[in-house]
């Protein structure tokens, strides 16, 4: 369930800001951890995939015989992503008693201290069987070096609303493959 100061459902439009409020005061990345509350906000990119070279793995992938899934990619400036901090938190959300909130960037919203509007897909699981996968990702500076990346699987929570939207994208094994052997090609300056 969401913050109370939050009042959304799938499909809904806020901004990272309102959700980092409501949150009180949650850190300020892709995965940010609510103070006070059981929340995690988790915030995707899906675009990002076609904007900038395939930086982020996030989008729906391909539906199991256990349902629809979602990628969410991990968090980490500087070299390889380590299951540390938010990554950790997301990872164990069950064992700490934490609900997780997906939301997607869906164009912007108008405001130039919060310019991307976010839309709220709804409450999700990351997988227990198959939690993450591991990819490669270009790293940032000079050169055409990789780096680690954890790509989380997430699932809706059974009986709950979520929205699933053409907007965002699908991540099939087939992109994950043709993204990892395209990093080569992007260079920093």
């Amino acid at each position: 369930m969401l913050p109370e100061q939050l009042p959304l459902s799938p499909g809904a439009f806020t901004t990272a800001a309102a959700v980092r409020n409501a949150g009180r005061g949650a850190s300020e990345t892709r995965i940010c951890i609510a103070r006070g509350l059981p929340s995690i906000f988790l915030f995707a990119d899906p675009g990002a995939r076609r904007l900038r070279g395939f930086h982020l793995f996030d989008g729906w992938a391909e539906e199991d015989d256990r349902g629809p899934v979602f990628h969410l990619t991990s968090v980490g400036a500087l070299g390889g992503h380590r299951l540390t901090l938010g990554n950790r938190a997301l990872l164990d959300h069950r064992e700490h008693g934490r609900a997780l909130h997906l939301f997607a960037a869906d164009g912007p919203s108008g405001s130039p201290v919060d310019p991307v509007r976010q839309r709220y897909l709804g409450e999700f699981l990351v997988d227990p069987t198959e939690p993450h996968l591991e990819r490669r990702a270009p790293a940032l500076g000079p050169g055409n070096r990789t780096r680690r990346v954890f790509v989380f699987r997430l699932r809706p929570v059974p009986g709950r609303p979520f929205q699933r939207d053409d907007r965002d994208g699908t991540a099939t094994p087939e992109e994950h493959a043709a993204a990892a052997a395209r990093t080569w090609f992007v260079s920093y300056r």
